[in-house]
């Protein structure tokens, strides 16, 4: 009788191995991240899931976050000059951006793989300010920064050079619909059988269609208020791992 459940479990175990090492896996799911080499804190995450309609093609489906500035608005603008003293303003704008995205991979041959992604989202900007003295080296700067814009110095760190010469304030909030197109074109590797990595480079154009702006504080001085749609272009090297199902 052991003979027997012996010859069953080996039966049972050689035809999981034979089945998976021969299954055809239709479908894979993915994390993500890519480094945006303008900026490498500003970089992109994703989760990524592919249906394969063939052995060269597949549709994909994504969800992915990142962030972007812009400071063309004012960059060190003279706001305030008094004998030796200036205060310098530059004004911009930090988004975070949600996106989804639909498209396809092509691998024509192994290990290179080609794609194409179209994205719709919603993005939110944060308008800024930041004042800041000509000389960061002056000891009273920070105090009529916060003069000028008509508020009291908070407890900072004196030993911060930054802190004591910049003063930062948030100004605006604007809401963004983006929609924008991406390519890619990278290689991959698989390993023990369900796994994948990859590295791709992807460029994309996002236009930021303007839906609405919300005033959070008044400012004092020169300020830019005339928000509107714009685009950005993005560059990204994606680092990803996609597991098979």
């Amino acid at each position: 009788m052991k003979v027997y459940l012996i010859a069953l479990a080996f039966l049972i175990t050689n035809n999981l191995l034979f089945s998976q090492q021969n299954r055809n896996f239709k479908y894979d799911v993915g994390i993500s991240y890519g480094l945006n080499p303008a900026n490498l804190k500003l970089g992109q995450y994703g989760l990524y899931f592919r249906n394969e309609l063939n052995d060269k093609w597949h549709l994909k489906y994504a969800l992915t976050h990142n962030k972007t500035i812009s400071d063309d608005r004012q960059t060190k603008v003279l706001i305030y000059e008094n004998g030796a003293e200036k205060i310098l303003r530059t004004q911009g704008e930090f988004q975070v951006h949600f996106a989804s995205r639909f498209g396809t991979d092509y691998s024509p041959i192994n290990y290179l793989r080609l794609g194409a992604e179209a994205i719709l989202g919603y993005a939110k900007g944060n308008s800024y300010i930041v004042d800041e003295n000509e000389d960061p080296n002056y000891d009273y700067g920070i105090d009529h920064i916060f003069e000028y814009n008509n508020t009291s110095v908070p407890n900072i760190d004196q030993s911060s050079v930054q802190q004591r010469s910049q003063y930062v304030q948030f100004v605006d909030a604007n809401h963004y619909l983006s929609t924008g197109v991406s390519i890619q074109i990278g290689t991959y590797f698989s390993f023990l059988k369900r796994w994948e990595i990859g590295v791709n480079y992807s460029p994309e154009l996002v236009r930021y269609n303007l839906l609405n702006t919300e005033s959070k504080s008044i400012v004092v001085g020169p300020y830019d208020t005339g928000f509107t749609s714009f685009n950005v272009v993005n560059h990204f090297v994606n680092f990803d791992l996609k597991f098979k199902l």
